[in-house]
């Protein structure tokens, strides 16, 4: 994934090949990410500190087992999503 500066983002996935971290291409971890049994994601700092907003920082689409998310815009809380090909929650 890219942001509007050219700066080049890539996923660490889990078992579930939910992405789990994002990282800078040098490696560096900017964001976290933790599900808990339902899948609903919990955003984290690079430090496992939560993060204060709750939503991710880098505008990250893909979540539990790397299905794509189509917020309902930032102000929304990160539990009001709709997963393509799923239904809302």
């Amino acid at each position: 994934m890219s942001d509007s500066s050219g700066n080049d983002y890539y996923y660490l996935h889990d078992h579930l090949y939910s992405p789990a971290v994002l990282v800078e291409d040098n490696g560096t971890v900017v964001e976290r990410y933790e599900y808990d049994a339902y899948g609903v994601c919990r955003v984290l700092e690079p430090n496992f500190a939560p993060d204060p907003d709750g939503l991710s920082d880098y505008a990250n689409c893909y979540l539990f087992t790397g299905r794509t998310l189509i917020s309902r815009g930032r102000s929304q809380p990160s539990t009001d999503v709709r997963l393509i090909g799923g239904r809302s929650w």
